[in-house]
């Protein structure tokens, strides 16, 4: 095995943050080959996600530790995999109260945070409109017929009738929320808002029904997969450059792109505004995604700012190997802080 110092001089120089490359490429037969796969229907169709992100814990900030009282969230999401039905899971994971759903809806979304007239399509839970969600815990939607394009954006409505408390949340995302004035507006071509953010709430990820020769891609990291600096709205984080490069192969590949990315994240150490550590979160982030294939990790930049050898930072990658992955192909790269990855431009 190349040593930590040989690698560290293999790269010395290259380029602005330190960060650390792993390609993954695994196949347990658990989730690839088994007849009995836990995420087929009884029409031989599997659910393959589309889209997710990394719950995180409400911390100190304040629109997480207050959440909502009778108000509509609407959020857009940057779908991957393209199919004809979609489902939604949302979480309550972090949350210290159970959280009361009144209403939900999925719908083409249109610019400015209007949806497209006519797509919307009410969500259930078990056949009924309303849910309540305990403390950690999530609860997944019945299925709904919608044509979802692949690369194209998703408008989600949740209407959240009570006092939330302290929220479960994707902290940093480079797309706009849009939070109602008070009231049910789901399903309203224009949401009358009230305010905005740049984080996900409740919400865990989508599935789309696909082909048994479907699979999916997860980019689990920090800052960089999570897209800190990216253009809001814009789509342009590396993991939605390589959902459109999978959508365009011309049905060579059908492969959904799932960026479980969390800003500050590290993969030894614990800090309350970067989630739970890489290690800790693997199993829910990755291997309990709906047809999971295939995996890239970019993660060990924060450890590597906070003075962890890279020796330690080796064997953290090599615990993550022991899932069960057939192939593992570590690189270390480094960038100077006036540099800038081309998606951030």
């Amino acid at each position: 095995m190349t040593s930590a110092k040989t690698l560290l001089r293999s790269f010395k120089g290259i380029a602005s943050a330190v960060a650390l490359i792993v390609f993954v490429v695994f196949m347990p037969s658990a989730y690839t080959t088994s007849d009995d796969w836990r995420w087929h229907n009884d029409k031989g169709r599997l659910w393959i996600g589309t889209w997710a992100a990394g719950p995180q814990a409400a911390g100190s900030i304040p629109i997480a530790v207050t959440g909502f009282t009778n108000q509509t969230l609407r959020q857009i999401l940057f779908t991957s995999l393209g199919a004809d039905t979609v489902r939604i899971r949302l979480t309550n994971e972090f949350g210290i109260n159970p959280l009361n759903i009144g209403a939900a809806q999925v719908a083409i979304a249109a610019p400015d945070g209007s949806i497209e007239v006519g797509s919307g399509r009410a969500l259930t839970f078990g056949g009924q409109s309303s849910v309540t969600i305990v403390p950690n815990a999530y609860v997944v939607s019945d299925p709904v017929q919608l044509d979802v394009p692949a690369t194209s954006e998703l408008a989600v409505d949740i209407y959240l009738p009570g006092s939330t408390g302290p929220v479960t949340w994707h902290r940093t995302g480079p797309q706009t929320t849009y939070i109602s004035q008070a009231g049910n507006y789901v399903g309203a071509a224009v949401l009358p808002t009230a305010s905005t953010a740049q984080s996900y709430f409740f919400l865990k990820s989508m599935e789309v029904q696909s082909d048994r020769d479907a699979g999916v891609v997860v980019t689990l990291g920090d800052s960089i997969t999570d897209g800190v600096g990216a253009t809001p709205g814009a789509n342009n984080r590396y993991p939605d450059y390589l959902a459109r490069l999978l959508a365009g192969s011309h049905g060579r590949l059908r492969m959904g792109v799932l960026n479980q990315g969390i800003a500050a994240n590290f993969l030894l150490f614990n800090i309350s505004i970067g989630g739970q550590i890489a290690q800790a979160r693997f199993d829910r982030d990755v291997l309990s995604q709906p047809g999971v294939t295939h995996l890239i990790v970019l993660i060990g930049t924060n450890d590597l700012f906070s003075g962890v050898v890279a020796d330690r930072i080796i064997a953290g990658h090599q615990r993550l190997r022991g899932h069960g992955f057939s192939r593992w192909r570590p690189r270390i790269t480094f960038l100077t802080a006036l540099d800038r990855l081309p998606y951030l431009n």
